[in-house]
């Protein structure tokens, strides 16, 4: 292996533009939802299956992420963060990843910082135009329709963990 996707051991991901389609519903007495991806979802077992832990980066926090994030076992949860690239330089020097080691996707301006310091930035086909500008990685999948699922099974087929993965799941049926 000799690719972009071979060191990836930290998959971090933002909510609101990446997971959905950066749509928020209101009603009546502060009701709100959000879309989320089925297979987006199914992404973050598939990662947890190749070894490669999960993060999720938001600027925003909601019982209805805290809920989806549950289901689809992310590993590691920061929401309601202003600065992302402190709070990320801060758990990477606790627990010893590498910058380099790295693969965010995020979609908007806040995004930036950390965008430019991990070692596979990506964005999904929607983002705007200064992050597009700075990533290695556009998806053809946009926000909240399966960009997350796209490149997660781009780093597990880099990585060669895809055919013994596929396995385990065909084994099901």
């Amino acid at each position: 292996m000799n690719n972009i996707y071979d060191k990836v051991n930290l998959f971090i991901c933002d909510v609101d533009g990446v997971l959905t389609d950066s749509k928020i519903f209101y009603g009546e007495k502060d009701y709100s939802g959000k879309f989320f991806n089925v297979r987006d979802g199914l992404a973050f077992k598939l990662l947890k299956s190749a070894g490669i832990k999960s993060m999720i980066l938001s600027g925003k926090k909601s019982g209805i992420l805290k809920n989806r994030l549950k289901e689809i076992e992310v590993d590691i949860v920061f929401d309601n963060i202003k600065d992302k690239l402190k709070i990320l330089k801060e758990f990477c020097d606790k627990q010893k990843y590498k910058f380099e080691n790295i693969c965010y996707i995020g979609d908007d301006l806040n995004d930036i910082p950390v965008l430019k310091n991990v070692g596979l930035p990506v964005a999904p086909s929607d983002a705007v135009d200064e992050v597009k500008r700075i990533v290695s990685i556009i998806t053809k999948q946009q926000g909240g329709h399966g960009a997350v699922r796209e490149i997660v099974e781009k780093i597990i087929k880099g990585q060669d963990k895809w055919e013994k993965i596929l396995k385990k799941y065909l084994s099901y049926f």
